[in-house]
């Protein structure tokens, strides 16, 4: 499991979300069927009919002409006539980078014990889930200058895969492989100094990384970036940068992204507010397979925002997303068993579910288990209990 901003972003079924508290999978987004191909497809409000490069130049031509005269600027760096994801005055759009030269014996042998470590630490291709064999590979591998192995060996030791969970050396090999230019560890490094894993928060440090990573196209880096705009943290607040990194995001092929822009215009930030275009994102997304955007779209059939209302379609979609351990689908779900919308009135259920998102630390399902415990319903009434609850809610 991939130590990037999680692909499903932990989001409410309001305004707001927990979209940073969460991390996850294999992150092989660039390994996925292509979202936009060259000749381009419609996605919704804010696409047309052009093919990638088009769209992502024309919103930095526009990001430019917005915002070259005054710029946005920050403890970080100068972002003056940037694109978000410039860094170190690169541009996200250079194909300086794309011309590839022909690789010695050397780097192939890389290649190929990075494939079959990958292939041990993920469990395909016939190859059994071994991750001391894969961290072995890995290990062969970035001896002999495979970056992407760097990355994966900080993820063996975020995840105590075979190994004792060690934050500490994970940040040594993310920030090994963040010094060579791999876009995956600088995303990961920049979450972990998002969170202060490791070691104290840094903000600017974590925007820096981000950058970096995105100047490389990378869909996960473009969205957390967005998020760091969204949530004005190290750098000044500026909805429309965030919005336009997400819909970059969403073309780099990253599923989270949709999210992420589905709640923007669920809000109203940086776009005019629609719960229609906030329904069409999320169902991207869910169909993509993110958890949030099936949390979030369960939400809005439930409660008849954007699509019509819908009891049994939002609880398919709820059902789906708590199963996948997703907190704000288990607070959503464990509502329409507490109000009995499409099923029996369960306060038990109820209250085991709130449970559940609790322990993530959620804050509505912690205020609504507080509830439950006030009132003893599907519990035993506990004031204490209830006090306790309510002060988590609100830390």
């Amino acid at each position: 499991m991939e130590r990037h901003l999680k692909e499903c972003l932990h989001g409410r079924g309001s305004d707001d979300d927990y979209s940073d508290d969460e991390y996850v999978t294999t992150g092989d987004e660039d390994m996925d069927k292509p979202l936009c191909d060259d000749d381009g497809e419609n996605l919704g409000s804010g696409f047309s009919r052009v093919t990638k490069r088009e769209v992502l130049e024309g919103a930095l031509k526009r990001f430019q002409k917005e915002r070259g005269a005054g710029g946005d600027s920050d403890d970080a760096s100068d972002d003056k006539n940037k694109s978000p994801g410039s860094s170190d005055g690169g541009d996200i759009f250079s194909d300086s980078r794309h011309k590839k030269k022909p690789k010695t014996s050397g780097e192939q042998s890389a290649d190929y014990n990075f494939k079959q470590g990958l292939e041990y630490y993920l469990g395909e291709n016939n190859r059994p889930l071994d991750y001391p064999k894969a961290k072995e590979l890995f290990l062969k591998a970035a001896d002999l200058g495979n970056t992407d192995s760097l990355n994966y060996l900080g993820l063996i030791y975020d995840n105590g895969f075979g190994v004792t969970k060690d934050i500490l050396k994970a940040k040594e090999w993310f920030e090994k492989g963040a010094s060579q230019g791999n876009p995956r560890a600088q995303n990961n490094l920049g979450n972990m100094y998002k969170h202060g894993d490791g070691g104290a928060k840094d903000y600017s440090k974590a925007v820096e990384l981000f950058k970096k990573s995105a100047n490389q196209e990378y869909g996960p880096a473009m969205n957390a970036l967005g998020m760091m705009y969204r949530d004005g943290l190290g750098v000044t607040q500026d909805y429309a940068i965030a919005v336009q990194l997400f819909h970059m995001a969403i073309l780099a092929k990253n599923v989270a992204a949709m999210n992420s822009l589905g709640l923007m215009q669920q809000s109203g930030r940086g776009v005019p507010q629609s719960w229609t275009e906030a329904a069409k994102f999320y169902q991207l997304g869910a169909k993509k397979g993110c958890s949030n955007a099936k949390a979030n779209l369960g939400f809005l059939y439930r409660a008849g925002f954007g699509v019509p209302q819908d009891y049994s379609k939002a609880l398919e979609l709820l059902r789906e997303a708590a199963s996948e351990g997703n907190g704000n689908g288990q607070n959503h779900l464990a509502y329409m068993y507490q109000y009995g919308y499409g099923v029996p009135r369960n306060y038990s259920k109820a209250a085991e579910l709130y449970q559940k998102a609790a322990d993530y630390g959620h804050a509505d399902a912690l205020a609504n288990l507080g509830v439950l415990y006030e009132n003893g319903y599907g519990v035993p009434r506990d004031m204490s209990k209830t006090t306790m609850l309510y002060a988590e809610a609100v830390a």
